[in-house]
């Protein structure tokens, strides 16, 4: 990610990576093709999952479910399995998931914090995400496949920017 929210696109040629092109924060859409960044990209993440059905695409801002759905359902490898997303934390409390295959197409989009997303990381055996925000608190909590919504388990007020926070399970 540059300064100006861009994304470099590489590619992978065993050691080396080449730049396949860069992505202005503008070509990203949602699946009504309009603009979704109204938000600056403050923090991401590599988010691997091991299958479509831990998170359901899904966004809160637009009303057709169908439409949303079949413009990210040609993104899912049946037999690889393990699905990739960018998790983008934006200026405004957003947070936006974006299929690595299909990175100008917004896969999910939803509101956790009311500030900037400083930190997103995702806890795979237990299914559930972690983030702070520039208020200083944290917050885990999961998605509600069902409902499609975010479920909050915890949120803390921990009075200090997190720096860093890894996850130690694998």
């Amino acid at each position: 990610m540059l300064t100006n929210c861009s994304l470099c696109v590489y590619k992978t040629n065993r050691e080396t990576a080449l730049l396949e092109r860069i992505m202005q924060q503008s070509e990203m859409r949602d699946s009504e093709d309009k603009v979704v960044m109204s938000q600056d990209i403050v923090s991401m993440e590599l988010v691997r999952m091991k299958s479509k059905h831990e998170v359901p695409p899904f966004d809160r801002e637009i009303l057709n479910e169908n439409l949303h759905f079949n413009s990210v359902s040609d993104v899912w490898d049946e037999k690889d399995g393990i699905q990739e997303f960018l998790a983008l934390g934006m200026s405004k409390g957003s947070i936006y998931l974006v299929h690595v295959k299909k990175l100008h197409q917004l896969y999910c989009r939803f509101t956790v914090h009311r500030e900037a997303v400083s930190m997103i990381r995702y806890l795979p055996h237990s299914q559930t995400f972690v983030s702070c925000s520039s208020e200083h608190d944290m917050v885990f909590w999961k998605v509600d496949k069902i409902n499609k919504r975010i479920q909050i388990l915890s949120e803390f007020i921990i009075g200090r920017q997190v720096i860093n926070f890894n996850v130690l399970n694998d």
